[in-house]
């Protein structure tokens, strides 16, 4: 059975939180706008894979987004930045996320899909903490840039 995206089915939440939209919709507020429901969108431009990713998907499923445009996997070469052994466990207690791509593992989109069943556990939505011994400090920018 192919996994949905953007729903985590095992997570026990109790009662679904409702969006302000959804709210509305049910209100009848739709009609004071020819018609119109009411919706959330949601766009990421350089969401990052790893914790991330896992814990933007897990926040728009709670909230009940069924669509979010992902763009941020256009602009970074998956999980280069992060280490082997980093992207390795990730894969591992993720499978349904990631997929290998040589040496590089990346979010695995099918038919325009992300899965989030491995979503659940403990912690928010991820199996595994980043490796932060081999994370780099960021450089302070300095504008206008040097030569």
């Amino acid at each position: 059975m192919k996994a949905p995206a953007f729903t985590i089915d095992a997570i026990e939440f109790g009662e679904r939180p409702v969006t302000f939209a959804a709210r509305w919709n049910a209100e009848g507020n739709a009609e004071d706008r020819a018609g119109e429901p009411f919706f959330v969108s949601a766009e990421d431009l350089t969401m990052q894979a790893g914790i991330a990713v896992q814990q933007d998907l897990a926040l728009v499923s709670l909230i009940g987004t069924k669509h979010v445009e992902r763009n941020g996997h256009h602009y970074v070469n998956g999980m280069a930045g992060a280490g082997g052994e980093e992207q390795r466990a990730y894969l591992a207690a993720h499978p349904d996320l990631y997929e290998s791509d040589g040496d590089v593992v990346r979010l695995s989109i099918r038919d325009g899909m992300l899965s989030t069943r491995s979503l659940h556990g403990s912690g928010f939505a991820s199996l595994v903490e980043p490796d932060w011994r081999h994370m780099h400090e960021m450089v302070e920018p300095r504008c206008p840039p040097s030569d």
